[in-house]
């Protein structure tokens, strides 16, 4: 395709759902009491790649005393007859942090801002994001991301300004990361408060009116390419 007939329009966020909630009355919302909460959200698949976040739990676990958890909302997926939710519940099992897990499933999408809130990290691992939209909920919230560096992720979350892009899945960089955030208070309310401005550059606004003006645009490019046509006949 020619490039210079190409444009492109991130999507949007609302930003009148997905705002900062006192983190106490989240957590109570959400029935989650006190220690530090690390979120995942999104479909269960490999490529989202939650194994590592679980295993960079365990990480965690062994650093801060056992007051760290982590939730995961999102529907199962089947490759073949395996469940990727069992396969990701075996992984902790094996590196012995299933008691720290909580597999929440699917949950309405109004409710997603409590989440969002209640949590110290947003961690996404994917191994492909064609668009970052948890992560953006995540920010516009408050909520600091780690996750990796795909295009996707790239063009939403700034590195060490609203949170954390790592370009493999080691666990043991992701634990690094989401440690910082968690030791630190105040570097986390600060990444938290930049990427709630950066998310005000994705409102629906905004790409509503991005779109207008490329419509516009066409719609006149068409009618002088026809007033053309027509003084040439």
């Amino acid at each position: 395709a020619d490039p210079e007939r190409v444009a492109i329009v991130p999507a949007g966020v609302d930003l009148a759902m997905f705002q900062p909630i006192d983190r106490a009355d989240a957590r109570a919302q959400i029935g989650f009491g006190s220690g530090r909460l690390l979120l995942f959200v999104g479909r269960l698949e490999r490529l989202k790649g939650v194994e590592v976040a679980i295993r960079a739990l365990s990480l965690l676990r062994d650093r801060l005393h056992d007051d760290v958890r982590l939730l995961i909302l999102g529907e199962d997926s089947h490759e073949g007859e395996e469940s990727e939710k069992e396969r990701l519940k075996a992984i902790a099992v094996e590196v012995d942090v299933r008691d720290r897990v909580d597999f929440v499933g699917s949950v309405a999408h109004h409710e997603l801002p409590y989440f969002y809130a209640a949590a110290d990290v947003c961690v996404m691992p994917s191994y492909s994001e064609s668009f970052g939209l948890v992560a953006l909920e995540a920010q516009a919230c408050g909520c600091p991301v780690v996750a990796s560096g795909v295009s996707g992720l790239r063009s939403v979350v700034r590195d060490e300004v609203s949170g954390y892009l790592i370009d493999d899945h080691d666990p043991a960089v992701y634990a690094e990361r989401i440690g910082r955030l968690l030791a630190d208070r105040e570097l986390a309310q600060q990444m938290g408060r930049r990427g709630r401005l950066l998310a005000q550059r994705f409102s629906w606004d905004r790409t509503a009116d991005r779109l207008e003006g490329l419509f516009d645009q066409v719609v006149e490019s068409n009618q002088a390419l026809v007033q053309a046509g027509a003084r040439q006949e």
